[in-house]
């Protein structure tokens, strides 16, 4: 119990100054909302202010939640910190006087615009921590797990257990979507070859054929292909040989993905790959923490290279190696692609210009509509309405009049329901992100490699919801995470019960 009462009182303490620290962000900023008549010093002194805030709300996070788990390197962590950098990035670096001329961001809105999405981004952040804080769990010892939390339970053998049928469901779901999985590759990659990556989205001259109803269950089933990977290293994460082969999978996946240019899905497994390795197979310290520092400073540098080429047609491998080698030494890519991820911010200026002054505000009208749409149009609609309401880029390029697609935000889709007090729904987000990525420690995979596994799965399916709407939390949750966990649970209940047979 002493783990605990350090804990609570810890949690107690940083939850307060949290909250002290999201009433004074309060007063500045809505001690000026409205303020549209500042000078150009003025407004020089509100951005570096924002910017400033945020970096400290972004060490206070890291910091609080290191102190109160004691880990560094999390997924709590890494996803905090891509969220900062998707929703507060470009602000970050402006602070530091990084961003050069001419900006994307503010040719594309004003100063003014900019600073109000700053305050509400900013409001935002700091609620979602204070949610992630009073929901948080202790890290807990080895020690305690055996004498506290399963006294009577063989680890070892419940454990032996749930990863053979962690291995059981991860060849259920290879088997499920490797088909599709290649038919899906092989046809995207010939349409980026052929049109260039716009093509997928319809933004280009050319436009695909509708889809069929074999297109269609080829598309859900592949969805499966990322997951079945994860489990299977998870599963065979003490098997040298199959883990270097899963390893290797993953390697051609995220090379495929980046030449296709769909650089979301090959950041995610990267961050999952790192956390899976360092929980489950050998603990990234200091050293490990610089090569891996090293990567990402080339990885993130090399994302600028895949968003300039990938509207090319007939590129090679060797034309992005040239293109990055010759920029890298023109231009720091790394902060290239920060203030870019920054970007993000673009449609939450713009859904602030039209809420209230044009829409009246939807009052949880999204939010309703996201958890609907795992309800199947089945001639109940017309259009499905999370077609029309809970899917934020579409919404917002119709109503824009884009040719393009803006992208969209967490933090757009609370401003749109609710205006300035939308930052409350941070709360409830950090609620939720909290208990998931709290439930695992390094000791997780000892006793529940189950759960490990399926937080997993979950962190590469929303990590990028922090540039989509809710549906990037909602569909993922119960297409995949929850039908994979009821599929392991009936599996592992198949093997409880067979063991049980074979006593008696």
């Amino acid at each position: 119990m002493v783990v605990y009462k350090g804990f609570k009182t810890r949690k107690y303490l940083f939850v307060i100054l949290t909250f002290l620290l999201l009433i004074l962000v309060n007063i500045i900023v809505f001690s000026n909302v409205g303020s549209n008549n500042f000078s150009y010093f003025d407004n020089g002194f509100w951005i570096k202010l924002y910017g400033t805030l945020g970096w400290i709300s972004l060490f206070w996070s890291i910091l609080t939640w290191k102190l109160l788990r004691n880990e560094l390197l999390s997924i709590y962590t890494i996803f905090l910190i891509v969220l900062y950098l998707f929703s507060f990035g470009h602000s970050l670096m402006l602070v530091l006087g990084l961003v050069s001329e001419p900006d994307w961001l503010l040719s594309q809105i004003t100063i003014n615009q900019l600073i109000g999405a700053q305050s509400f981004t900013l409001l935002c952040l700091i609620s979602f921590h204070l949610g992630a804080l009073i929901i948080c769990k202790p890290s807990v010892n080895n020690t305690y797990i055996k004498n506290n939390l399963y006294p009577n339970t063989n680890i070892t053998e419940e454990t032996e257990r749930i990863n053979k049928s962690i291995k059981y469901v991860a060849i259920i779901l290879l088997i499920l979507s490797l088909p599709s999985f290649i038919y899906n590759t092989v046809i995207t990659t010939i349409t980026v070859m052929k049109h260039g990556y716009m093509a997928l989205y319809g933004y280009d001259d050319y436009v695909e054929n509708s889809v069929g109803l074999l297109g269609k269950i080829f598309s859900f089933t592949s969805q499966f292909f990322v997951p079945a990977l994860i489990c299977l290293l998870v599963a065979f994460r003490e098997d040298v040989r199959k883990r270097k082969l899963i390893f290797l999978l993953m390697v051609v996946y995220i090379i495929d993905t980046l030449y296709i240019g769909g650089r979301n899905d090959a950041v995610t497994l990267v961050l999952v790959i790192i956390c899976i390795y360092h929980y489950s197979i050998k603990p990234i310290k200091l050293k490990g923490a610089f090569k891996i520092a090293v990567f990402g400073y080339l990885f993130v540098s090399f994302l600028t290279i895949v968003a300039r080429l990938r509207s090319i047609v007939d590129k090679s491998i060797s034309d992005y190696l040239v293109l990055f080698i010759d920029s890298f030494f023109r231009e720091n890519l790394f902060i290239v692609t920060i203030i870019e991820l920054g970007g993000s911010m673009f449609p939450l200026a713009k859904v602030m210009q039209i809420f209230p002054s044009n829409v009246e505000f939807w009052e949880g009208k999204s939010y309703v509509y996201a958890v609907i749409s795992v309800v199947p149009n089945l001639g109940f609609w017309d259009i499905h309405p999370a077609t029309k309401y809970a899917d934020g880029p579409h919404w917002l390029m119709d109503y824009l009049n884009m040719s393009y697609g803006p992208g969209f935000s967490l933090f757009a889709d609370a401003f749109r329901n609710f205006g300035w007090i939308g930052f409350f729904v941070f709360i409830i987000f950090g609620f939720i992100f909290g208990k998931i990525y709290s439930s695992i420690d390094k000791n997780t995979i000892l006793i529940r490699p189950d759960i490990f596994c399926l937080v997993m799965i979950f962190a590469e399916a929303t990590i990028m919801s922090v540039r989509g709407d809710n549906l990037y939390i909602i569909r993922p949750l119960f297409y995949i995470v929850i039908p994979i966990y009821i599929l392991i649970r009936i599996i592992n209940n198949h093997f409880i019960n067979k063991q049980k047979s074979a006593n008696q």
